[in-house]
């Protein structure tokens, strides 16, 4: 965001009307307020998943964070595809991770949402990965993963999770 406003861009330029339309209003709002507070609120808590993408377009490191907190804290069995999802696109390691873990847990329940319906369509390099988790724990299917002929692009590339 500070590079927005203050690297020469035409955003930086005074008097300059700056127009975002890739994040909604009320999510604009949201990260406003953390910038202002270094806090997220109850409302940008029900918002993680859009506020993580905006605090990963605008590289707002500790609001991410708490984001990626707040969405593993809330997984359901209803949601754990979508954050699955989220997290690997984000390349949030631990919201990928503890989305492969909770849904292995739950698996039985997991398997019967439109989440995984979703996945099985849009993402089968997901259900791989959950396949992997399920059978062999989330280190070690994530090892077995990173060197599979397949090349799965697994969030934090080879070897970031430690």
């Amino acid at each position: 965001m500070r590079a927005l406003l203050t690297n020469g861009m035409c955003e930086s330029k005074g008097g300059r009307k700056i127009e975002i339309t890739d994040i909604e209003a009320p999510v604009f709002k949201e990260l406003l307020r953390y910038l202002y507070t270094d806090e997220l609120t109850a409302e940008g808590a029900l918002m993680a998943d859009q506020l993580l993408v905006a605090a990963d377009k605008y590289q707002l490191e500790r609001l991410r964070w708490l984001c990626e907190k707040s969405l593993i804290s809330a997984l359901t069995e209803e949601n754990v595809c979508e954050v699955l999802a989220l997290g690997a696109s984000l390349n949030a390691v631990s919201v990928w991770e503890s989305s492969l873990a909770f849904a292995v847990d739950h698996a039985e329940a997991v398997l019967a949402t439109e989440g995984m319906e979703r996945i099985a369509s849009q993402r089968p390099d997901l259900l791989v990965q959950l396949f992997a988790a399920a059978k062999l724990g989330v280190k070690r299917g994530r090892e077995i993963c990173e060197s599979s002929p397949m090349k799965l692009k697994l969030p934090g590339g080879p070897g970031a999770w430690g």
